[in-house]
């Protein structure tokens, strides 16, 4: 193992792969707050409450990071 220290290399491309992931994740969140103003009418046409609709709508937020996991592993 000795004194060696370990070399590593940054590279500027790095910044792109981060901008691009940022402004998808942008356009998701903002596709999901465009469904908010139709929790009230979803909740009335299936009898149940906001919070349900709600609920619902959040799990996508725990879904989603599996399923990012799985879909890189499979690419």
């Amino acid at each position: 193992m000795g004194n060696e220290a370990a070399q590593f290399r940054v590279y500027g491309y790095r910044w792109v792969v981060l901008t691009v992931f940022m402004l998808i994740n942008l356009t998701i969140q903002i596709l999901w707050i465009t469904y908010t103003p139709t929790t009230g009418s979803a909740a009335k046409v299936y009898s149940v409450s906001d919070l349900q609709i709600g609920l619902l709508a959040m799990t996508f937020m725990f879904v989603q990071p599996c399923q990012a996991e799985t879909g890189s592993r499979v690419l």
